[in-house]
């Protein structure tokens, strides 16, 4: 599971290959349209400037509190100014009655806001980024780290950071990455694009990727932890197909949030188990996720839904006991949540994760039947919305395992405008899919 730490303003999607465009018209128009939604606390119109990962991160009940308060900080948001273009994104300054504020936006292809960074005008221009910046800050934050020093790391992040991940936050975050890698030994060199690098830092037993955002004042504004991403060569060529006949682990229309063979569709991607992983949700004919402003899990269609056994197996985990998080927040410190591992045999493993707490009706060592209900579908762990996580690898530890792309049987999907009965199926992102009954 990938751990994500953005300060309070940072707001970011994974999104498709993004192009770049140097027109400023666009991006200067795509503002003033934002500006009046803005303006006009017009809530339909933010959404739909966003594209789908940016409406599930920042969905109306926190996008609304959050702009209403931009407004009131500095009053009517006014006029848009020219854009300072660096690929496929833009500084404008946007003019209020009381200041100024700038709004960093990348766009994808289709020109729907994929990432969008809020900060009060800077009174002098942007200092530019070097790869040194970047050294200076992750061997610094690198020290603090293994030396346990939570007001060094909190020195290092900038005000929205700080309030992100609070000492009481990122003091058991840090130890249990050090718990996990060892201690950190040296960064390597900076990626730079922009505002934001990648360094790859070593440690005694193992390698991380820090993705790095910084501000103005060499304040960190942004933090993505995960293990090194494999190339793309190598993880589509190895990656083996099930074995194991299966059929979906759930009943009715669910909805691939995340699911396929590349990061563009599919964030899991560069973690070796979870290679061909899917987050599962279910969406109504509007494509929302959730009635209601989406505050309370029992708000979102998939929660309490019965999660099926794929194939028949022997359960050699169960967790249960993780509560359940509040929409929005998550629990990285137990990633997988209440979690199932089922051996199908073959060397076939499937992981069934963000389970709902007391809701496991198997426990390790109990034969299941394919078909059978495993449990509930529910919010622990490191996720910020109900949905199911599944996958297949290869080993029943979990950290161990290499990922196998799992086929199920008796699938009609929805793709788009088209309606497909699949006799074998592979998760894509965007499909709308639900179990054939047998005849």
């Amino acid at each position: 599971m990938r751990v994500v730490v953005w300060s309070g303003l940072l707001l970011c999607s994974l999104a498709a290959t993004l192009r770049a465009d140097d027109d400023t018209d666009r991006f200067v128009d795509i503002a003033k349209r934002l500006i009046q939604a803005i303006n006009n606390d017009d809530s339909t119109a933010i959404q739909a400037s966003f594209n789908a990962q940016m409406q599930q991160a920042l969905p109306p009940d926190k996008a609304n509190p959050f702009f209403r308060k931009l407004v009131t900080a500095q009053g009517t948001l006014k006029d848009a100014g020219d854009a300072q273009i660096t690929g496929n994104t833009a500084i404008v300054r946007v003019t209020a009655e009381r200041g100024a504020w700038d709004f960093k936006i990348t766009l994808e292809a289709s020109d729907k806001i994929a990432g969008l960074l809020i900060t009060a005008a800077a009174a002098k221009p942007t200092v530019p980024v070097s790869t040194q910046r970047f050294t200076k800050v992750v061997n610094k934050l690198i020290r603090a780290i293994n030396s346990g020093d939570s007001t060094a790391v909190q020195a290092s992040f900038d005000p929205q950071m700080q309030q992100a991940l609070p000492p009481d936050k990122a003091a058991p975050f840090f130890r249990e990455l050090l718990s996990a890698s060892g201690k950190l030994k040296k960064a390597g060199v900076p990626q730079v694009s922009g505002s934001t690098a990648i360094i790859r830092v070593t440690a005694e037993r193992g390698v991380l990727d820090f993705k790095i955002t910084l501000d103005a004042s060499d304040k960190i504004s942004g933090l993505y932890v995960t293990p090194p991403a494999s190339s793309p060569a190598t993880d589509s060529t190895n990656v083996p197909r099930s074995r194991t006949p299966m059929r979906l682990p759930f009943q009715g229309e669910w909805y691939v949030f995340w699911g396929g063979d590349n990061e563009s569709v599919n964030y899991h991607v560069p973690v070796r188990g979870q290679r061909r992983a899917a987050d599962l949700v279910m969406r109504s004919a509007d494509d929302v996720s959730h009635k209601n402003a989406g505050r309370r899990n029992e708000d979102y269609f998939v929660y309490g839904k019965e999660i099926l056994a794929a194939a028949s197996g022997t359960v050699v985990t169960a967790i249960d006991g993780v509560p359940d998080n509040e929409p929005g927040s998550m629990n990285p410190l137990c990633a997988v949540g209440n979690c199932l591992i089922i051996d199908h045999g073959s060397n076939e493993y499937a992981v069934y994760a963000h389970l709902k707490p007391r809701s496991l009706k198997v426990h390790s060592g109990d034969k299941v039947r394919q078909g059978q209900v495993l449990a509930l579908c529910g919010n622990s762990g490191n996720s910020s919305e109900p949905h199911l996580h599944f996958h297949v690898q290869d080993s029943a530890i979990l950290q161990d395992g290499a990922g196998i792309t799992p086929y199920f049987t008796d699938v009609k999907c929805r793709r788009g405008n088209a309606a497909l009965t699949d006799a074998e199926y592979t998760f894509l992102q965007g499909d709308r899919i639900q179990s054939v009954a047998k005849k």
